[in-house]
């Protein structure tokens, strides 16, 4: 979201012509805030995980904020919860801020509505998005992957169809289990066009380097052809 404002304010505010930059609260802390803020003049700085930052950060970017004439915007990004506590224990940057933004978590329906309004709203079609991976014949597969993609099975089938013809390999990525998608219509329809299914969500506890195309051991990494066939999950080694 905060770098689509910047975004947006690049294209619409001719004043703005500097440099963006993002740094986490925590690195932020690290480093002089004078320096991180001088090659942004007429530019923007997001803070991302904003709550990280401690009282000296917090006192030494509210002295240069006051200072500030070089026309920089500075973003505090942040859960509700975490910028609240900041703001708590540094009342003094409030001053420093003109405005507030609170986005509300979404459910999975929500986000897909949310979603399919934006796709909408500028007129991404399927057509376009076949047009877009035909630029690349020379590919030999292609990945779905989060958001949820069984989530918006049947457009992802339309768009599947009409890349038929590249003859793609198609991975999938999906915090579904494979038995879960063989239950439902139309989510099988779309787990049909694919060739390998990661299946399951990634679980922090179970994270591991050590494994291939996954994140955590819960996950498998299955050949849905073969799985189909034979009614049951086969993996691949």
């Amino acid at each position: 979201l905060a770098t689509g404002m910047i975004k947006d304010l690049r294209l619409t505010d001719s004043n703005f012509s500097g440099k963006s930059a993002k740094i986490s609260g925590e690195a932020l802390n690290k480093r002089d805030v004078d320096e991180v803020l001088k090659g942004l003049k007429n530019g923007a700085l997001i803070i991302q995980k904003a709550g990280a930052l401690n009282s000296d950060t917090a006192k030494a970017l509210y002295k240069k904020l006051q200072q500030e004439s070089s026309g920089l915007i500075i973003v505090l990004e942040g859960t509700k919860r975490s910028i609240n506590a900041l703001l708590e224990q540094n009342p003094i940057l409030e001053e420093c801020f003109t405005a507030r933004i609170d986005m509300e978590a979404l459910s999975d329906d929500a986000l897909v509505a949310f979603c399919k309004k934006y796709a909408y709203e500028n007129e991404f079609s399927i057509d376009e998005v076949i047009s877009w991976i035909e630029r690349y014949p020379y590919h030999d597969g292609i990945t779905l992957s989060g958001g949820e993609p069984f989530l918006q099975p049947d457009a992802l089938v339309k768009v599947l169809d009409g890349i038929e013809h590249l003859h793609y390999n198609v991975w999938c990525y999906t915090g579904f289990v494979f038995e879960q998608l063989i239950e439902d219509a139309s989510k099988r329809k779309l787990l049909e066009k694919i060739d390998v299914l990661v299946d399951g969500p990634f679980v922090l506890s179970k994270r591991s380097l050590a494994i291939s195309f996954r994140g955590s051991t819960n996950q498998r990494l299955i050949d849905v052809k073969a799985s189909l066939k034979e009614n049951r999950v086969i993996e691949l080694k």
